[in-house]
């Protein structure tokens, strides 16, 4: 696709917030899709979202049924399994990392050379909400993560005693 291989095929760019500028054209093809913008609105620290691959992940499952089933378009459908393969082995290539307490988590935000945004979001798609967008991931890393985003190591984690 092409924001799968953004700084090369896309046109789209947030020059004035940086992304742009702070991908280097090497990472293009790592195989997620790139983005600006979190589901909030707000700019992405970081371009690879990893609630967006996965409900990125879980609408190319519906591309591959009608392809098959109503289609019957062998392209389009060997297409979309493959775009699913790329994303979903870049998800957990790139967009996992082991955390000292809870062991391998999915990262919010990646930028593809390792760096990884540790953190969710209250808006849909974000972590938590994996398995309502998704029924491809794996359930360990999903579980650790759960943990990670429930717990005070998630800076954006609140809990209120009054």
């Amino acid at each position: 696709s092409i924001e799968q291989h953004h700084n090369t095929l896309s046109a789209y760019s947030q020059a004035t917030h940086g992304i742009k500028i702070a991908m280097s054209a090497s990472l293009d093809g790592i195989g997620m899709i790139w983005t600006s913008h979190r589901p909030s609105d707000d700019f992405c620290k970081y371009p690879y979202h990893i609630a967006d691959n996965f409900f990125i992940l879980q609408s190319l499952r519906f591309i591959e049924y009608f392809a098959a089933e109503i289609y019957r378009n062998e392209t389009m459908l060997a297409m979309a399994q493959a775009m699913q393969a790329e994303i979903y082995a870049a998800i957990h290539e790139y967009g996992v990392m082991q955390h000292d307490l809870f062991g391998a988590i999915y990262c919010y935000e990646v930028d593809g050379l390792g760096n990884c945004n540790l953190m969710d979001d209250a808006n849909i798609p974000s972590l938590l909400s994996i398995p309502l967008i998704s029924t491809v991931f794996n359930r360990t890393i999903y579980e650790n993560t759960r943990r990670f985003v429930l717990s005070a190591a998630n800076p954006y984690y609140f809990e209120s005693h009054s």
